[in-house]
């Protein structure tokens, strides 16, 4: 396997790109500064309020947004910052991840579809639990992967933005979480060929990544205030 040529920036990068287009499709309003990403209200369900988007920002750079009542979620990009004073709770610590070019697909052990219709669509979200609105199936470069059958499924999303395809909400009932992994790469190659990919993971899902393959470039962490 050769080095991912991926480097954290462009995995936030594309983070953000994502965040940004859920947000829209719900109506909400964002404003970027060269140290956040911030909404300017209520974001929905899983999706943080902030992310930090250089790795110099501290606790002092955020503290004008820290102090904005709807902010109840930060998505500290590179583990930098430590928000406990501020009454926030670190939800989860996981690792970017990313996967090196392939440039031809190759057929794998498992078959992925690619949502196309509205049908399909309320049938993927049905299974993952997702609450996604349709207009994103009309976005250049967003595609939802699937495989469904009799005693299988298995889902992902993928976003292009910062030269890299995102690969997010990965989602499996009763299949071999490592193969998974390992086919990612192929079905994404087979939509994007020559696009390196880049992720986040934790636990069980990280391992199964690095044994398919995958390489962690950096640290980052979730923090959570309740209301």
């Amino acid at each position: 396997m050769r080095d991912c040529e991926i480097n954290v920036d462009q995995a936030v990068e594309n983070n953000i790109a994502w965040c940004k287009l859920i947000c829209e499709a719900y109506g909400k309003r964002s404003d970027t500064t060269e140290k956040v990403w911030a909404l300017t209200s209520e974001a929905p369900t899983y999706y943080p309020e902030l992310i930090t988007m250089n790795r110099k920002t501290k606790d002092t750079d955020i503290l004008e947004f820290l102090n904005l009542n709807h902010i109840s979620s930060v998505k500290d990009s590179y583990a930098t910052l430590q928000l406990a004073s501020y009454g926030y709770q670190m939800l989860f610590e996981a690792e970017w991840i990313c996967y090196p070019t392939l440039n031809e697909y190759k057929p794998d052990q498992y078959e992925w579809n690619i949502v196309r219709t509205e049908k399909e669509f309320e049938h993927w979200k049905n299974l993952t639990g997702l609450e996604i609105p349709s207009r994103l199936l009309e976005i250049d470069g967003v595609n939802f992967f699937f495989i469904d059958c009799p005693s299988k499924f298995a889902a992902f999303i993928v976003n292009k933005a910062a030269n890299v395809i995102g690969i997010s909400n990965v989602f499996s009932s009763d299949m071999d979480i490592t193969g998974l992994w390992r086919s990612i790469p192929q079905a994404v190659s087979k939509e994007f060929p020559g696009v390196p990919l880049v992720g986040y993971e934790q636990g069980e899902s990280l391992s199964a990544a690095h044994a398919s393959g995958w390489t962690s470039i950096g640290p980052l962490r979730v923090w959570i205030k309740f209301r």
